[in-house]
């Protein structure tokens, strides 16, 4: 037995539920409910039909204390993930830097070892 009871909503396999309950990292944000899986759905290879739809949604959370509000969105991705590159951007020049700063630390360290080795060398 796994010690998880069924009945938990933080069961494995509540991807809803675990993706909301994650800290955003910005105070606006989106978080993914669901997605189509176009391999799986391939009636949907063209996109939606046209035409009218309607979508329920509970108020479970009230959001109203907080002054603030739910939204539905429909969205494509892109291959580096949703509509805001900028975290991918920063990720890629904070690494860049890092990888720099590594590289040139690590050559200091070389230098300044073998400066020591050969002063001990030197020496007797």
């Amino acid at each position: 037995s796994s010690g998880i009871n069924a009945e938990c909503p933080l069961r494995p396999g509540n991807e809803p539920l675990i993706v909301w309950m994650r800290v955003a990292a910005f105070p606006t944000f989106r978080k993914v409910y669901s997605y189509i899986d176009m391999s799986i759905n391939t009636e949907l290879d063209g996109g939606l039909d046209e035409g009218t739809y309607r979508l329920k949604i509970n108020y479970n959370y009230p959001v109203l204390y907080y002054n603030s509000k739910k939204y539905f969105v429909l969205s494509t991705t892109s291959l580096f993930g949703g509509r805001n590159l900028m975290i991918g951007i920063v990720y890629l020049i904070t690494g860049s830097l890092l990888l720099l700063l590594a590289i040139t630390f690590t050559c200091i360290v070389k230098k300044d070892l073998q400066s020591v080795l050969s002063n001990l060398g030197g020496g007797h």
